[in-house]
Order: structure tokens, then sequence, then C-alpha cells
């Protein structure tokens, strides 16, 4: 009976020594580096990215990144069909399975830097779901559209498809910039009379406010409170905003190589 017991005990030590250790592990592979992108979004910061520890630490040795992955799109497809459904439920689950979208995105960068699977093509797969924050402006668009008055539904959704457009536009503006002028702009950054901004309060703002990224728990928020018109109204707005500064500060860049 006693060597039963002890048996028992040590299976039992074993199973927690090794839940420990895959616990560490994890932690241990949160570089400083993700954790300074990570401080840009206080809400995945303090939040999603503790969460996500747990979800990576509770999955099955076998689970893997890409799998995970490949769960997302399925999870963000699911998103935009209940955003676009025009039902106030459709659209707080919508924005639910979103906030699930973000969670398994860093649950798929902790099982990659965790088993050591990190590699060029997951980092593609991982990045082709990108517009998985960029869509749901257009989802909601139409959403507001199939629920509203006739008169105002053009309206709703023209505000949607402006909203994704412009979140398109910027980066774009930015890529096409860096591709023609990068290399220039990098070598004057070395002279000296460039402030590198990232990390600065002002930075953080920035994409906190125009990056859905970090506020996707505010689209939940507006559709408990059944403001979703004014989430996406005040979203296209920044939009604007934000396209012309980037457009600004690329052409005054431009200039500057002059």
């Amino acid at each position: 009976m006693d060597r039963v017991t002890d048996t028992l005990a040590g299976s039992r030590n074993g199973v927690t020594m090794k839940a420990r250790t895959r616990w560490e592990a994890i932690l241990a592979g949160y570089t400083e580096e993700k954790r300074r992108w990570d401080r840009t979004y206080p809400w995945i910061a303090y939040f999603l990215r503790p969460a996500s520890f747990v979800v990576t630490w509770l999955l099955p040795s076998s689970v893997t990144a890409n799998q995970v992955t490949l769960l997302s799109y399925l999870v963000a497809l699911l998103s935009l069909t209940l955003l676009a459904s025009g039902s106030s439920v459709g659209v707080l689950l919508g924005a639910g399975f979103l906030v699930l979208f973000n969670l398994l995105d860093c649950v798929d960068g902790n099982l990659a830097r965790l088993q050591g699977t990190g590699n060029p093509f997951g980092r593609f797969l991982d990045a082709l779901a990108a517009p998985a924050f960029v869509l749901p402006y257009f989802a909601l668009g139409i959403g507001l559209a199939r629920s509203s008055m006739s008169d105002t539904g053009a309206f709703l959704l023209t505000l949607g498809a402006g909203t994704t457009i412009l979140k398109l536009l910027g980066p774009q503006i930015r890529q096409t910039f860096h591709l023609c002028l990068g290399k220039a702009w990098e070598e004057n950054k070395r002279d000296g009379d460039i402030v590198e901004h990232a990390g600065r309060w002002y930075y953080r703002l920035y994409y906190n406010l125009t990056d859905l990224q970090s506020h996707d728990v505010v689209l939940v928020l507006a559709a408990i409170a059944g403001q979703v018109q004014a989430f996406l109204i005040t979203s296209f707005a920044i939009s604007v905003l934000d396209v012309v500064w980037v457009l600004v500060l690329s052409l005054h860049r431009a200039r500057r190589l002059l």
C-alpha cells in the first residue's frame, strides 16, 4: 500500500514539476524586446498578454503555433460575420470574438518562442491575419446599414468602407516611403539630428488611438452601451486625421533629404 501511495505521490510531483517547468519556460520566452513592444499597448501588456500565458500553459504540448494561427483565422471570420449581421447581439458577440482573435495572436507568439519554432513561414502566416484588425470597420458598416433606416444605411456603409480603406492607406504610404527613401532616411538618422520617438508617451498615445488591436475592448463596451455607430464615426474621423498626418510627415521627411 505504501509503495502504491509513494508511486502516486511521485507521479503527482512529476506532473507538478512538469507544469511548473512549462510555465517558467513560457515566461522565459517573453523577451525584453517583446515586453517593450507590448508596453506600447496597455490593454495588451496588462490584460491580454498575461491571459495568453495562462492559455498557452493550459494547451497540450502537441499544439503548435501555426495551428493556433489557423484557428485565429476562423475566429476572425466568425467575428466579421457576426459584426455584419446587423443585430445587437451579433455585434456584441463579434466584438468578443475580435478580442479572442487578439488573444490568440498573443498565444501563437508565445508558442513559437516556447517551442523554438519561429520561422519565416510562421511569421508570414501570422502576418496574413493582420486584415482582421482592419476589416471589422467594414463589417460594422454593413451591420449598421442593415439595421438602420434606409436614409442612413448608405451613409453608415460608406463610413465603414471608408474607415477600412483609410486604415489600409496609412500603412501603404509608410511602406512606399520606406521602399523609396528608407535607406537614405536611416543614413540621415545616424547624423544625430533625428529624435527616436518609440516608447515616448505621444508615440503610445498615437498607436492606442489608431490601432484597433490596442482598443478592441472599446468596441465590446460600445456594443454593450449601444454606441457602435458612435464608435464607427469616431474611428472614421481618427482615420482621416491619421492618413493626413502620415502623408504630411512622409512628405516632410522626403523634403529633408533634398
